[in-house]
């Protein structure tokens, strides 16, 4: 028999026994077991742990290779789809072909065609064949095909094993726990303090933990491992509290103390370091699925953008050792806790904190947002019940918990709590991604005082354009007389094929009225763009012109700080330009003066979200030919100036170029691929060489009246200078004048009118236009067509706009305008930080749902929200609650849920949280299911000193850093890692902690420390996530994106932010020696590693290799280690290489990333 196959008999023994807890066993069980055990024998297994597992086999104690994760994903994932799909012809009351689906032994004997699944191999099993309607004739369920993530959730299950608890046999009791049971069994008591039993050897008791653990070693005759050297026990306890190595200085100062509180002061340096809370907010973040983003493709408004601040409240929370009662009640209600302050009902920091229940697993996507909403609120019921109480509520969503006390009335009482509170400003779309809330951090008075200010800037815009049109429209009506005359000028210079300037100057027409029809009539070469856009995205400051159908577009950041819109940071007074799906953007001076002139200038990508970069090209356009200038193309992320591109055949390049008056110079911007995130930063200046120097500058043309026209004046006072562009396919709506020219053609024609030629015609048809015109001009304001006509001919989108300046304003205009700009430049430079935003909650349900405001939710029927049962009123499980919790009477209750989760006389919160702080110390927790204190996970191999933890870790006024002095400072803590061989004989596990566990350190670790190292590590704190990997930041500010599989952390054994972690799996496979072997980042910091060797001030070789161990491996280097050093570097001549792949060898040891 293979061992695959003993243990799949072993799971599904143990799995059927667990169903009877009483010891009694019949003879064809006990049979089983001795076969089972036997088995195990022919495969050489341990005598120890055979006995061992024949004992819990017989007494029904443990299910072995059963994860309590994977019973639970049973239960959520795979039972409520087999009961409302299968049951109803596969179950108790009927079994079509033979095949019974409501029990493992159904799942085992199979029907008709055999078993229905293989557990481990879902490809070759036929329940998967048939519920992918792949064949046929097998197609389950028969209604209809399920849908894809349930039928991803049960290949899953049958990849895990396909792990499904038996029901018990008949008579006998039900495997749940009840309340009243509970309440008399460990863990739903509350801790009781015991006595630190009595010891023999009294001499190994450092603190009142080492009783505990030596009480139990000398009870079964065993001795605990001889302490750690003090080289190993600072490299343990650094990496421990920091996650990072020690240095050699601190080792050698550790070293030379030989007090009797050398340890302590370490441990209190260690815990004093800023690192220490990087290192264990990191563990918390693994608890909470913290995720960066959702998803790369997801816009600003539907990710979780700001949950950084989240992540740097929790460092900072761990580093000021906040009081874990306090941390625990902020994340869950922190919006809801009154502060000091002159606005007490405002809490920034509880505010942030509170993003613990926005950053979870929710499918924002799904066309069913009824369904989504009731997914967010059992992802934040999960996150409370099994990330601070350690245990698998969430099973109660569907049914009533089959092991643990926890009804389906208990799961909606508190799943109301949650249905009263909002993460999201609203549901969103069908098929779209749901927005996700962004709460502003500013108390409502300071909110109000803002609101004020932007609606006075936006008034004294209004103003500012009402007058600016008002005068422009005065200058423009004296000019109505000729719009006939240039209606036929703008016709002819088309048709002649000539540049508006030469035209101009051949028929003497003013070449800028000219070039204003010719772009109005979208009759040039490249059509401007059209529309424009004051307070884009509502920011004060923000303002673009757009192309009719939003993109291409070119936008301007007037102010003097930064603005943040959709997934981008536009910088201060800077331009942006943004192609559009199909054509380019593009931005053009058009030289008012003829000489030489010098072109610099750059582009660089503004969303380094995603996207796959942009084509850029300069070129002078005159009207013989075009003449390129340079072009190039930018990954996405990247910069490039003009100077660093493809330079074309032309001597001086892009630097230095002549032009004459009307000639431009045109920079067009468009997409690779994809168009989207290819918002791009653009810098042009064109210098004057020679004359009188002047200077134009693209940013200090535009940037502080963007929408003063399209084409724009320079500074200097020469009119449509710069221009806007869309470089494709003209989609403009045809003004209206041109719509009218064309029909009174047609009509012309249609009369047979009498004229010698089509000029004629078109002549005749302008004339007609300008009658109508002339006599609509007498009453403009009037709401008829003609008159719509005229305001649109006098409006700033009018031709005539480009021959309207300001100095032609009347003075009292001026003044006006003057002093409304002044009030406005004063606003808009308040030096006012911008509004910083969290992701977070809020009271009252998601708006524009069934949920909206405060309110009790019915029970969900096999966890339908269209199958309601009775209503449950909010409150807090039956079997934890004491007596002593507060009533929820106003609010959403997440103020009395936080009370009731951190309270002393909560049963589960201190031994939970005592337990991961001892299973990260120790590599094991007391409880080894640190995420299941419920039936099916294992029992404290320690009740009374978890208990004893538990108690004092309330008295010392739940304080995180109190514990860790606690255990650091014991004796057990300071074991070594190599045990007697009769201790590891009779415990290879270490349950009784008789020796401390080598451990591989974690992902983030490895990275840091090839940074630290290497000398590259920055220290700076916090901030947004960076997302080069290769960044010298802690992988903790490397940003982790949901949906993106394919990372470092991944291929190292990071947290899942998919998922509650709280325990790491660990795997050893090649790829990850090929990471390091050969990825561009360990090979660069290798090199920098061997810089810092070489540049180490050292007499010879040795002595650099003596120094370069403790860096490593915090110890000296041994003689046989130094003579093989020696005769590798020293086989050829010294070089940076040879000494990166003597380096390279040394950090790829186990050594490196192991801690004893």
């Amino acid at each position: 028999m293979s061992a695959a196959n003993v243990l799949l008999l072993i799971g599904f023994a143990g799995t059927c026994f667990a169903a009877d807890p009483s010891p009694a066993r019949s003879e064809e069980d006990t049979a089983t077991l001795n076969v089972l055990v036997e088995a195990l024998e022919t495969l050489r297994a341990d005598p120890a742990s055979l006995e061992t597992l024949r004992q819990n086999l017989q007494a029904g104690s443990v299910v072995p290779t059963v994860d309590s994760r994977d019973l639970e994903f049973f239960e959520k994932r795979v039972r409520p789809v087999l009961a409302d799909n299968c049951f109803q012809c596969h179950g108790p009351e009927k079994q079509k072909g033979g095949l019974r689906l409501d029990g493992p032994e159904g799942l085992r004997d199979g029907g008709k065609s055999g078993p229905p699944i293989l557990p481990g191999d879902p490809e070759n099993s036929l329940l998967v064949r048939a519920i992918r309607y792949t064949d046929p004739a097998l197609q389950m369920p028969p209604s209809g095909k399920l849908e894809e993530g349930k039928i991803a959730d049960l290949v899953e299950w049958i990849r895990r094993g396909a792990p499904y608890p038996s029901p018990p046999p008949n008579g006998k009791r039900s495997l749940r726990l009840s309340v009243e049971e509970a309440r008399q069994t460990w863990p739903y008591t509350p801790p009781k303090e015991p006595m630190p039993p009595e010891v023999r050897d009294v001499t190994w008791v450092a603190n009142p933990i080492d009783r505990f653990i030596l009480s139990k070693l000398e009870n079964k005759g065993l001795h605990p491992a001889p302490p750690a050297d003090k080289r190993t026990l600072l490299r343990r306890v650094t990496f421990d509290l920091t996650g990072l190595p020690p240095t050699p200085e601190e080792m050698e100062g550790f070293l030379a103390d030989s007090s009797p509180g050398a340890f302590e002061k370490v441990v209190e340096r260690l815990l004093a370091s800023t690192h220490y809370g990087e290192r264990w907010g990191r563990h918390w973040l693994d608890v909470v699925r913290y995720t960066d983003s959702f998803d790369s493709r997801a816009t600003a408004e539907q990710d979780v953008t700001e949950s950084h601040r989240y992540r740097d409240w929790v460092v900072d929370a761990y580093n000021r050792d906040m009081p874990y009662d306090q941390f625990l009640s902020y994340q869950i209600a922190g919006d809801l806790i009154p502060t000091e302050g002159p606005d007490p009902g405002f809490n920034r920091e509880g505010i942030i904190a509170t993003g613990l229940l926005a950053i979870g697993n929710w499918p924002g996507g799904d066309a069913d947002k009824e369904k989504m909403v009731t997914d967010i609120v059992d992802d934040q019921i999960d996150v409370v019940m099994r990330g601070m109480l350690g245990v698998t509520f969430t099973c109660a969503r569907c049914h009533d918990h089959k092991f643990d006390p926890f009804s389906m009335s208990d799961y909606y009482s508190l799943a109301g709590v949650f249905f009263s509170s909002h993460i999201l400003p609203g549901p969103g779309k069908k098929t779209e991604g749901s927005p996700v809330l962004k709460i502003p951090l500013l108390s409502k008075g300071e909110l109000a005082a803002r609101e004020q200010e932007t609606a006075r800037v936006t008034e004294l815009q209004g103003q500012i354009q009402s007058l600016v049109e008002g005068q422009k429209a005065e200058l423009a009506r004296a000019r109505l007389p000729e719009t006939g005359k240039y209606l036929m000028a703008a016709w002819r210079c088309r048709e002649a094929g000539m540049e508006a300037s030469a035209f101009a100057s051949k028929e003497d027409l003013d070449p800028r009225l000219l070039e204003g029809w010719l772009g109005y009539l979208g009759f040039t070469r490249h059509p401007l763009l059209p529309k424009k856009v004051q307070n884009l995205h509502n920011l004060v400051g923000l303002s673009a012109w757009i192309a009719e159908e939003t993109l291409p577009a070119v936008v301007a950041n007037s102010l003097d700080k930064p603005l943040e819109y959709l997934t981008l940071t536009q910088p201060a007074r800077s331009l942006v330009v943004h192609p559009g799906p199909e054509e380019a953007v593009g931005v053009a001076w058009r030289s008012p003066v003829s000489a030489t002139v010098a072109v610099n200038g750059s582009v660089a990508d503004a969303d380094s979200k995603g996207g796959d970069g942009i084509e850029w090209r300069l070129v002078v356009e005159t009207q013989e030919k075009d003449i390129p200038l340079a072009e190039g193309l930018i990954e996405n992320g990247a910069s490039q100036s003009f100077s660093e591109g493809k330079q074309h055949e032309r001597g001086d390049g892009p630097a230095s170029v002549t032009v004459r008056v009307g000639d431009t110079l045109l920079l067009s911007v468009g997409p690779r691929g994809n168009h989207g995130f290819d918002s791009t930063t653009v810098e042009l200046e064109v210098h004057e060489v020679g004359g009188e120097g002047r200077t134009w500058s693209l940013a200090a043309d535009l940037v502080s009246d963007l929408l003063a026209g399209n084409p724009h004046s320079d500074r200097l006072g020469n009119p449509a200078v710069w221009r806007f562009l869309g470089l494709g396919k003209d989609k403009r709506t045809e003004p209206e004048i041109l719509v009218r020219w064309k029909k009174a053609i047609g009509e012309l024609a249609l009369d047979q009118t009498p004229v010698d030629n089509a000029a004629r015609m078109v002549e005749e048809a302008a004339s007609r236009i300008q009658k109508t015109i002339d006599s609509a001009a007498v009453a403009p304001d009037q709401d008829t067509p003609d008159s719509k006509l005229v305001q649109e001919l006098l409006s700033s989108s009018g031709p005539f706009s480009a021959i309207v300046e300001e100095s032609l304003f009347s003075e009292d205009a001026k003044g006006r305008l003057a002093s409304l700009r002044e009030e406005l430049r004063a606003l808009e430079g308040k030096s006012r930080a911008p509004i910083e935003y969290a992701v977070g909650i809020q009271e009252g349900g998601v708006p524009d749902t069934v949920h909206a405001g405060v309110h009790d939710v019915a029970v969900h029927k096999r966890g339908r929200y269209d199958n309601l049962g009775e209503v449950a009123p909010r409150g807090f499980p039956e079997a934890l609650r004491t007596g002593n919790e507060d009533p929820i009477r106003e609010g959403s209750g997440r103020r009395e849920l936080a009370r009731w989760v951190a309270s002393s006389s909560n049963p589960l919160t201190a031994r939970v949280l005592v337990n991961r702080l001892w299973q990260r110390h120790f590599g094991e927790g007391i409880v080894r299911t640190p995420g299941n204190f419920g039936k099916m996970g294992e029992p404290p191999t320690h009740p009374e000193l978890l208990d004893w933890l538990a108690i004092r870790f309330v008295r010392s006024g739940w304080s995180i850093k109190a514990m860790h002095r606690l255990m650091l400072l014991s004796s057990t803590y300071r074991q070594s890692s190599a045990p007697s061989p009769e201790l590891l004989a009779a415990d290879p596990d270490n349950r009784w902690f008789g020796r401390m566990n080598r451990r591989r350190l974690e992902a983030e670790a490895i990275r840091d420390s090839l940074l630290a190292v290497s000398g590259r590590l920055e220290p700076a704190f916090g901030g947004p996530p960076v997302a080069d990997l290769a960044a010298p930041r802690r992988t903790l500010y490397v940003k982790t994106v949901r949906s993106d599989r394919a990372t470092y952390g991944a291929l190292f054994d990071a947290a899942d932010p998919t998922a509650i972690v709280d325990r790491r799996t660990e795997s050893t496979v090649a790829p990850q020696a090929l990471f390091l072997l050969n990825n561009s980042l360990p090979l660069q910091l290798t090199q920098e590693l061997a810089e810092r060797m070489l540049e180490t001030p050292a007499a010879n070789t040795s002595e650099r290799i003596a120094r370069l161990y403790p860096m490593l491996y915090g110890r000296p280097p041994t003689a046989e280690e130094v003579e093989l050093g020696i005769g590798f570097l020293e086989k050829g001549p010294t070089s940076r290489r040879i000494w990166a792949e003597y380096c390279q060898i040394l950090l790829c040891a186990n050594e490196f990333v192991y801690v004893d």
